[in-house]
């Protein structure tokens, strides 16, 4: 099963992929960075992300694997519990780090 999530990914190199789209803003990558800098949530490494003519790029490491999607589909139930487990400690350790401007962390960055 294929859908549209709203963006389109492309390698760059074996450790760069850049990222365009619709629902990409700079947002987006300010809060990689604001994650990154602030919790434990393993994260790709923000290079740049900018607009131009009217279309947002961002661009980070690439991390090699399968997304959870795709795991999801071929995982045993007691893998599947595992990964709750581990999604559920990850939503406490991102409700933990204060937001400075509610709703906009990319004022953080300034």
């Amino acid at each position: 099963m294929k859908f549209n999530i709203g963006f389109m990914g492309a390698r760059l190199s074996p450790i760069v992929m850049v990222k365009r789209g619709p629902l990409v803003t700079l947002e987006e990558g300010a809060n990689v960075e604001y994650i990154r800098e602030y919790t434990s949530i393993p994260v790709p490494k923000l290079h740049c992300a900018f607009t131009r003519k009217g279309c947002t790029y961002i661009v980070t490491e690439y991390i090699h694997g399968q997304t959870i999607w795709e795991y999801w589909q071929r995982a045993s139930e007691k893998s599947k519990e595992i990964i709750r487990r581990q999604l559920i400690s990850l939503m406490h350790d991102l409700r933990s780090v204060p937001n400075p401007v509610p709703g906009q962390l990319d004022k953080h960055l300034g």
